[in-house]
């Protein structure tokens, strides 16, 4: 998480370690139609903000990563704010 980076980039890194490493699944996708893998919430986005190519984040952006994986029948969830 840094500046410049895509909210996108993000997401295709978290979705690349949940199902290449952590060999799960991203809950989140497709899940009642949302397109991405993980949510990711910047400034006032209170939350499941959808991951953009457009949404360049910059230094003083407060982010948040929402992840939700199954994996082996059970759900897990967990959060992370960052300010960048």
């Amino acid at each position: 998480v840094k500046p410049g980076v895509s909210t996108a980039e993000l997401d295709r890194i978290c979705h690349q370690h949940i199902v290449d490493v952590q060999q799960a699944i991203p809950a989140c996708l497709n899940y009642h139609g949302f397109p991405k893998s993980v949510c990711i919430s910047v400034n006032d986005v209170i939350c499941h903000g959808i991951p953009s190519e457009d949404k360049i984040l910059k230094d003083g952006d407060i982010v948040n990563i929402d992840v939700t994986v199954i994996k082996e029948g059970f759900h897990g969830d967990t959060s992370k704010m960052f300010i960048v």
